[in-house]
């Protein structure tokens, strides 16, 4: 399957999620079972990022009770070489991938076709011929942002003081 986009985990699954300005994460699910896990059923079909499923229902939750966020990026291998996915045609079971220029790679010998000017190049082929890979970036931003990581806080600086006890005061006054 093919993923692009920011996913999250919560107890133990990834779902789709979509950061929201309050602070809150909507967390999409395909799954009709995730209603019984605390998800509300949408009224309105919803096709969300790069999944060509319906989104069936949500769950709207403050980001601190997310377990994980990390950014996905899907990927294949053909011949051994990796190459960006640019189209992902489901139902002909075929995908469109490219590469750039700046890549040291035959072109002529894999039969991709010129794209921009020999600067991308780009070929069809089918599902049997390439391996999906999929590459998980923890993201300190997105972690940041959503507060689950303690240790991206902003960390005190030699220059600002450290607050004494008035106690230590007192014994070394006496």
């Amino acid at each position: 399957m093919v993923r692009n986009g920011i996913y999250a985990e919560y107890y133990g699954r990834e779902y789709p999620v979509k950061l929201l300005p309050d602070g809150t994460c909507q967390l999409f699910s395909y799954d009709e079972a995730d209603l019984y896990r605390g998800f509300r059923r949408k009224e309105d079909i919803l096709f969300f990022g790069t999944d060509k499923r319906p989104v069936i229902c949500q769950n709207v939750l403050l980001a601190k009770r997310l377990d994980d966020i990390f950014a996905v990026r899907s990927y294949v291998l053909y011949r051994g070489l990796p190459f960006a996915i640019e189209i992902d045609d489901d139902l002909n079971g075929e995908m469109f991938i490219v590469a750039d220029g700046a890549a040291n790679y035959d072109f002529n010998a894999l039969g991709m076709i010129e794209l921009d000017d020999g600067y991308r190049y780009g070929r069809w082929v089918a599902y049997s011929q390439v391996k999906i890979m999929e590459e998980r970036k923890p993201s300190p931003q997105l972690a940041k942002t959503v507060h689950l990581l303690p240790f991206f806080a902003p960390q005190k600086h030699w220059f600002q003081k450290k607050k004494r006890s008035r106690k230590r005061k007192k014994i070394l006054k006496v």
